[in-house]
């Protein structure tokens, strides 16, 4: 795949997730632009800093952990 295309799609599938993220609670939408801003900067830099690098994954894990809890906490009450 093209690097232009690859580019293009990242694009398109960020915003299409922020979108989804939004329609489902603010909560959620928070977490997943973190998240976004955080990936985004270890992948440029802090991946390089070794104690950096290790608390930073474990910060993208515990993000993920927090992201399925608000959006699960986000799925019950619209179903009651």
């Amino acid at each position: 795949m093209p690097i232009k295309v690859g580019m293009i799609a990242c694009a398109g599938l960020a915003l299409t997730a922020l979108g989804l993220a939004a329609a489902l609670n603010a909560g959620f939408l928070g977490i997943l632009v973190l998240y976004i801003a955080m990936s985004l900067a270890y992948s440029l830099k802090l991946k390089r800093m070794r104690w950096i690098d290790i608390t930073t994954l474990a910060a993208l894990y515990t993000l993920r952990v927090i992201a399925g809890a608000a959006a699960g906490r986000s799925m019950s009450r619209s179903t009651c």
